[in-house]
């Protein structure tokens, strides 16, 4: 004759119980754990329409909380033994679970993927406002300040060779572009280069593509009919002779050293129409050779050939590179895409330290505008 009402009202009175200080102790005393670490994981519920109080424990080892939990439902069913209104009993026992309840290990990994993630681009956005890069050719002319000759954009054909890549429609368009560019400023009021013939393509740093942008320049000077002398002047690392699959065992370490006035012997012919090349191989002894003999090796090719192409060690990290921006009538820079900007500015610090005629610079790897070539 117990109505719903009564077990509403008398339920709780268990639930009270079950987390009090009397089943709880007992419960760690027989369990020889602390009282409370039982109490951290204890959750006693009463499930809604219903007459159940539902007694869960969590914990790291499953078999200790499961006999927790029974300890403590038993002593509930004892204290209702004095219970006028209800009769209680066990109705199920607890068992551990076969797998762990919490925490949720894949909404964690996923929340730790997305935080990961958001770390992530939250230190690139940080690095690239504290450090700030090349992306476009625009970041070159304005990091720079120098009149921007042309952008070379990225091309598998480079990998092949400079010839290859004269022949893809948008690098080959883009270098006779810089040819055109680089004419303009190199001239004065007359069909000659006055303002000097021999042009060394240098860099910041390494890894910018000097040596790809030299050669494509010098291929693209040989195709209007002009003599052309190609020459590596990067001595601690040459890599003019492997760019265009030559041997570069005799060359301009060779030359240098000759102390000769005459460097037609060291030089290869016919690398391409109208195209020779003055390779060469790493010399210990690269910075006072090129001290020593590089002015004469200038002069003699500018009189020899109408333009000289110089592959030009960068500017940092050697002696050599300032060196050959002193001697060279003009000097053009390259900047790939990602070069430091702050770099980039250093670089033309110290060209305008040593007096070098710039003639401008060159955008190496930097995206293609949209309707780039036009057929």
């Amino acid at each position: 004759g117990v109505g719903a009402d009564v077990v509403r009202i008398v339920l709780p009175k268990y639930q009270v119980y079950a987390e009090s200080d009397g089943p709880v102790p007992r419960a760690a005393r027989a369990l020889g754990v602390p009282e409370a670490e039982i109490e951290r994981q204890l959750t006693v519920a009463i499930p809604t329409d219903t007459s159940n109080v539902e007694i869960t424990m969590t914990g790291k080892d499953p078999v200790l909380a499961r006999k927790a939990a029974n300890a403590i439902a038993r002593d509930v069913v004892d204290f209702a033994d004095n219970d006028a209104l209800l009769e209680a009993s066990l109705v199920a026992s607890a068992r551990p679970n076969d797998s762990p309840s919490g925490p949720p290990r894949r909404l964690i990994e996923i929340a730790g993927a997305m935080a990961a993630i958001l770390v992530g681009v939250g230190a690139m956005l940080l690095r690239d406002r504290l450090r700030p890069i090349v992306r476009t050719a625009n970041d070159v002319a304005s990091g720079s300040g120098l009149r921007l000759l042309g952008s070379v954009p990225v091309s598998s054909a480079l990998s092949v060779s400079p010839q290859q890549a004269l022949l893809d429609p948008v690098v080959g368009s883009a270098v006779r572009n810089l040819r055109t560019q680089l004419d303009r400023a190199m001239r004065h009021d007359t069909d000659e280069w006055t303002r000097g013939r021999t042009l060394a393509v240098t860099s910041s740093v390494e890894g910018e593509g000097k040596t790809a942008v030299a050669a494509l320049v010098a291929l693209a000077s040989a195709r209007l009919d002009q003599r052309v002398l190609l020459i590596d002047g990067d001595l601690p690392r040459p890599n003019v002779g492997l760019t265009l699959g030559m041997n570069p065992s005799i060359g301009l370490a060779h030359a240098l050293r000759s102390g000769t006035a005459d460097f037609s012997p060291y030089v290869q012919v016919d690398v391409a129409p109208n195209l020779s090349v003055i390779p060469t191989s790493t010399d210990r002894e690269a910075g006072d050779l090129a001290a020593r003999g590089l002015g004469r090796l200038f002069e003699w090719a500018t009189d020899t050939y109408d333009v000289v192409v110089v592959d030009s060690p960068p500017l940092f990290g050697n002696d050599i590179g300032p060196t050959i921006a002193t001697i060279a009538d003009a000097v053009m820079l390259v900047a790939r895409r990602g070069t430091n900007l702050r770099t980039l500015e250093e670089s033309v610090a110290m060209l305008r330290s040593l007096e070098a005629e710039i003639v401008g610079v060159v955008a190496n790897g930097t995206p293609t505008p949209e309707q780039s070539y036009y057929a």
